[in-house]
């Protein structure tokens, strides 16, 4: 009995780890540059792409400025979209990710992913 106990105690443990560790965690803001962000995506997806043949682009005003947000996150979402993206893909495509600015008074447009 003495043992179950234990197991059913270290079976608690790991998964309380595992709550813990899938908990969201509240956004660390910062100044950052968007196409490091990019950049780091794209480097890591490059791994991902097994056989498939998958062109990858950044396309990011040379003026965009720096601004404040949490690079950990955005990295994160992008990563997941542009894996779905290389999953979607059969043998070859193209993924690009592109960031649009206007200044401020205009009519800000951003678009942040997208696949062919």
């Amino acid at each position: 009995m003495e043992d179950l106990r234990q197991e059913v105690r270290r079976i608690e443990k790991v998964l309380n780890d595992m709550l813990a560790y899938a908990k969201p965690k509240p956004p660390q803001f910062g100044r950052a540059d968007l196409k490091d962000t990019f950049a780091r995506t794209l480097h890591l997806a490059r791994q991902q792409t097994g056989s498939k043949h998958v062109e990858f682009s950044i396309q990011v005003p040379p003026d965009l400025p720096a601004f404040r947000m949490d690079s950990e996150q955005l990295h994160q979402v992008l990563l997941n979209l542009v894996l779905n993206g290389v999953q979607a893909i059969e043998r070859e495509g193209k993924i690009t990710i592109a960031a649009k600015f206007n200044a401020p008074g205009g009519q800000a447009r951003r678009t942040w992913w997208k696949s062919r």
